[in-house]
This record gives C-alpha cells, sequence and structure tokens, in this order.
C-alpha cells in the first residue's frame, strides 16, 4: 500500500480503479463474474469492460491485479452504506483467525456506529483494560489511528486497526469528545472481560451489572443472581448501561429467568422470513425488577430489555437505548475470501422494531458522563440512588 502507483490510484484514480478492478474480477473468475453481475443488463457489463481495457492500455503505472480485485471487492460492499458490512480479504480472515485461536486482543472498548454521524464511537470500556487506563471514555468517537483519518471508515476495518498487531504496541489515537479533539495513547493487549458483577445493597436489593455478553455471561449471571437470593435478595437491579451487546443466546438466556412462556424475540430477514427465540424455562419468582439503561446499551442488552419491557416482567429506567438491531452473518465464499453481511433485523415480543429507534424506559433518567467511572458504585451513581428509591416503593 506505499508504493507509488498504489499512492497515485487512491489519490487520483479511486473510482476508476474500482471499476477497473471489478473487471479484471470478472477476467479472472467466472464466480465474481456471476457474483457481481448476475441479473445486470449486458450494457453495464460492456461499461466496465470498456473502461477496463482503457485502464490496461494507457494507465501510466504498473498495478497489482490481484490487489485491485480486493480494493474493488471491498468497494462494492462498502457501496451499501451499511458501516457493520465488510468484504473480508486473505489477510483479514488470518487475523479473524488468530483473534479466535488466542482470544480477544485490542484495546479493552465496545464500539458501534453513531447513527447521527457515521463516526466510529466507543460505547463501553472494559474495565482493567488497557482502554480505561489511557483515559478513553464511553462517546470518545475515533476519528484518528496512528495518524490515519477513519473518520466515516467501515467499523471492522476502524477495530481491525486496533485488534491487529503485536500485543504492547503503542497506538495513537484522536478521539472527539464533546467536540474537541483529544490526543489518546493507549497499548493493544490481551484483555479480559469480566461481564457480570453483583453486590447485595442495602434493605435486601440484589444488584447485577452485566458489562457484556459473551459466551458465559449467562451462566455468570445465573450464578450470582442464586448467590444474591441465598444473602435474602428478592428484588434487583440489572443494569445494562454503556453495555454494547454480545452473543444472542447469552441475552435469550437471561430473558428466560424472567419470563415465564412465550416470545422474548424475533428476527426476519429481507424476505420475510422469521426466526422465533422463544422462553422454555420456567421463570424465577422474583418481587421487582427494574433494569437500567441508557444511550450506549445496544444490541443483546436491547434484545434483553425489550422482552422485560415488553412482558411487563421488569420495570425500565434511564434513557433511551442505542438503537442497533440488526444481524452480521459471516459468509465464508472461499478460502481467501469472505463478507461480514448484514442480513435479519430483530424485534421485540410486541413487534417493535429496535434499529436506529431503540427502547424507551418506562422512568427517564440520566447517566450523566462524569459518572460513567462509578456506575454501580451506589454513593456516586445517581442513577442506581434513584433505582433503588424506586424499588423501594
Amino acid at each position: 500500500m506505499e508504493k507509488q502507483d498504489r499512492k497515485f490510484l487512491l489519490k487520483y484514480g479511486l473510482t476508476v480503479m474500482v471499476v477497473t478492478a471489478i473487471v479484471t474480477a470478472l477476467v479472472v473468475s467466472a464466480v465474481y463474474g456471476t457474483m457481481l453481475f448476475a441479473n445486470k443488463d449486458i450494457k453495464v457489463y460492456n461499461k466496465f469492460k470498456e473502461i477496463s481495457q482503457i485502464i490496461q492500455d494507457k494507465y501510466l503505472f504498473p498495478y497489482d491485479e490481484d490487489q485491485l480485485v480486493d480494493m474493488s471487492l471491498k468497494g462494492l460492499v462498502a457501496g451499501l452504506g451499511d458501516p457493520y458490512s465488510a468484504y473480508l480479504d486473505k489477510d483479514d480472515l488470518e487475523q479473524r483467525e488468530t483473534m479466535l485461536n488466542n482470544g480477544y486482543v485490542g484495546i479493552g472498548i465496545e464500539a458501534a456506529v453513531d447513527k447521527e454521524d457515521n463516526l466510529v464511537t466507543v460505547v463501553s470500556i472494559i474495565e482493567g483494560g488497557p482502554a480505561q487506563s489511557a483515559g478513553l471514555q464511553p462517546n470518545d468517537k475515533i476519528i484518528e489511528i496512528n495518524g490515519e483519518n477513519v473518520a466515516g471508515q467501515n467499523i471492522n476495518d476502524v477495530t481491525g486497526k486496533l485488534k491487529n498487531g503485536s500485543v504492547d504496541e503503542e497506538i495513537q489515537l484522536v478521539v472527539m469528545r464533546s467536540n474537541e479533539r483529544v490526543d489518546i495513547s493507549v497499548k493493544r493487549e490481551k484483555v479480559e472481560y469480566i461481564s457480570i458483577k453483583a453486590e447485595l445493597l442495602e434493605d435486601g436489593i440484589g444488584y447485577i451489572r452485566i458489562t457484556t455478553f459473551n459466551e458465559n455471561t449467562d451462566e455468570k449471571f445465573t450464578e450470582a443472581i442464586k448467590s444474591l437470593e441465598q444473602q435474602g435478595a428478592k428484588r434487583f437491579i440489572l443494569d445494562v448501561r454503556n453495555n454494547g451487546g454480545g452473543l444472542v443466546d447469552s441475552a435469550k438466556n437471561i430473558a428466560d429467568l424472567f419470563i415465564d412462556d412465550g416470545l422474548l424475540f424475533y428476527t426476519q430477514d429481507k424476505n420475510g422470513n422469521r426466526k422465533e427465540y422463544e422462553a422454555d424455562h420456567k421463570k424465577e419468582n422474583y418481587d421487582k425488577i427494574i433494569v437500567l439503561m441508557n444511550g450506549n446499551s445496544a444490541s443483546a442488552s436491547e434484545l434483553l430489555t425489550g422482552a422485560l419491557k415488553d412482558h411487563g416482567a421488569a420495570v425500565t429506567m434511564g434513557e433511551k437505548t442505542f438503537g442497533k438491531g440488526i444481524i452480521q452473518s459471516m459468509l465464508s465464499l472461499g478460502k481467501d475470501y469472505g463478507i461480514v453481511l448484514t442480513t435479519e433485523e430483530y424485534y421485540t415480543p410486541n413487534g417493535n422494531q429496535i434499529h436506529k429507534a431503540g427502547i424507551e424506559p418506562d422512568i427517564q433518567g440520566i447517566t450523566p458522563e462524569g459518572e460513567y467511572n462509578s456506575i454501580g458504585d451506589l454513593a456516586k451513581d445517581s442513577l442506581l440512588q434513584k433505582a433503588v428509591a424506586e424499588i423501594k416503593k
């Protein structure tokens, strides 16, 4: 990517390069042709062919055809305008495999795309991780990584730059925080998630904070609530503030503890095919449940919140949630390429759309940004204090 001809193409001929590379892909492989131009008028194909021939005949500098093919396909998926969909080349797939085998390596954040400005935004900070030590905060918008402007880039590309690389490498970030540029140096490390934090509060109130939904969050949650019950808790405050989501099944299993039967949520694809997630365990009997949420509660957090709210199993308190109710599927199309593609949308039991809509709380309450590092600390967390007063009624 650092060759002179590559820079020239990126700076002066990105549009032509993408078009040309698609044609190169067609020539190299009939599979590309089938994928990109199925059911398209032959005139469209001829336009690409014509431009490709001109580039081959007249373009001044040498270029790598394979690299152009990959860039064209990245551009093709990026053309959807969906920040969560992306084409993955061989290097992307290898980095993904390394991450799965070695555990999570990164800076310790959950991120999402702000639907207002399309910028990759920090949703939550993993406690004890490098981002927390470096001073990153929820709602920080990442605009530069190691001197590269990443504003408007696909979320997979941005987070890939944070995750992919050597452990202990210093990464230089520029973020926008309350309309001010902030420079932050953060180290890439192997990060351990602590997804459940539980505490018995005053008057036998159990408090459980869910920071993310990973492969064992539901098990840890069940252990935590049973332990609090043994200590006398019958009323519980569940806290999903700044929880950016995670595994759907984990959220489903937690919701199932509070709902006797019926629909928890469902998904639907572009063809109207619907998959329903039903409660399949007998619910536990608790006196009262409050769910705390804010604008950084997203995805799986919204599934849990929406299920409990629609079934009347909990009172929701806080701010409207983020509004990410879509599913990305990883589609491996060959040994050396694949795509992450948005394929389905989530709905609450009552059929309410989550994506770009969010979930409104039953009781409004703000968590000031200055209290983000104090979430769960009853002495400093004003919304938690409000929830404790409400659950006592």
